[in-house]
């Protein structure tokens, strides 16, 4: 007797229904635009699985809405404050990243891809949710941005990115050991479970909040569990004239428009780097992607577009809903 080929169906069905794609979006500002550009652009790899958006109290109803008209699933969170509401860090605005650590309470999912919402995907990476469960993936970060400046180091000049440029002196017994390898938050690959997010928030109820917020806790936290992936998974602009060597724009297939000056939707060209060719071609795509109007969500989901599994998984988890928040923990 040959295989069950319903049976097969249904499961893979009832898998992707526990995947997802997922952003954070806070505030009145323009940064929809990004989320509404990242839910096209994963349309237009053919990702499979929906976009979840997870959304502070302080997110207008009509930018919500411009989420929802793209297919987006819309998450209220609570926000997530460190102790004391400190606000020491490298950049005032970080404060708020903490209330990420809420994703990890969507457990509606069993695996989950997140992306800041200044990302761009410009290749499937729907592999990602295919990784050894148990760890904790993400793109090794580069210690060169001046905002590292209060770090040995940066003032060494040694960075993970290119370890053999700069050797760590290990003769200078005060320097201590190398640093541990250390990821940039815009891009990780994680399982949410309630286990885990309590862990997260009641240890940051005990940690100091330190320069880079959120960042600095998740590689703390998840230290022993980190495994590097490639930086074709989190292209940081900056890598273009850092570490260039390390650098092909063909086989890169998300963008992180995260350097001062680049976000396509607020872009002028007139910022440090900003005028590099290499950056507004990256620009142009960025735009590119979000006025396609064929990349539009559509939310009928016809026997033709049986072949576009990200608009089937799209209506399989109801992605015309507004789930509001719980109450605050």
């Amino acid at each position: 007797m040959g295989p069950n080929l319903s049976t097969a169906t249904e499961k893979k069905k009832a898998a992707a229904k526990r995947r997802a794609y997922v952003t954070f979006l806070a505030g009145n500002g323009d940064y929809w635009k990004g989320v509404v550009g990242l839910a096209k652009g994963l349309r237009r790899v053919r990702a499979a699985y929906p976009l979840v958006v997870a959304v502070l109290p302080d997110v207008p109803v009509e930018h919500r809405r411009k989420l929802l008209d793209q297919g987006c699933v819309v998450r209220e969170i609570q926000p997530v404050y460190p102790p004391e509401s400190q606000t020491q860090f490298a950049m005032a605005y970080y404060v708020i990243n903490y209330s990420k650590l809420r994703i990890w309470e969507f457990v509606e999912y069993e695996r989950m891809v997140y992306l800041d919402a200044d990302i761009q995907v410009f290749d499937n990476i729907d592999h990602l949710f295919d990784l050894d469960k148990g760890s904790f993936y993400a793109v090794k970060d580069c210690f060169c941005e001046k905002t590292w400046s209060h770090t040995p180091q940066y003032k060494i000049g040694y960075c993970q990115q290119c370890p053999d440029r700069v050797a760590w002196p290990e003769q200078q017994q005060e320097l201590g050991p190398p640093p541990p390898l250390y990821f940039n938050a815009g891009m990780f690959v994680h399982e949410p479970s309630l286990g885990t997010a309590k862990d997260l928030l009641d240890t940051l109820v005990v940690t100091p909040p330190t320069p880079f917020a959120e960042q600095d806790f998740l590689n703390m936290f998840f230290r022993d569990t980190y495994k590097p992936i490639p930086p074709a998974y989190n292209l940081v602009l900056a890598m273009l004239w850092r570490h260039p060597e390390n650098v092909d724009l063909d086989q890169v297939k998300v963008v992180h428009y995260c350097a001062a000056g680049s976000k396509p939707w607020r872009f002028t060209g007139k910022e440090e780097n900003m005028e590099r060719e290499d950056i507004k071609m990256l620009v142009n795509k960025w735009w590119d992607i979000y006025n396609d109007e064929s990349l539009d969500y559509k939310e009928v989901v016809e026997e033709e577009d049986a072949g576009q599994p990200m608009r089937a998984a799209l209506a399989e988890a109801g992605a015309v809903k507004y789930f509001p928040a719980p109450s605050a923990a």
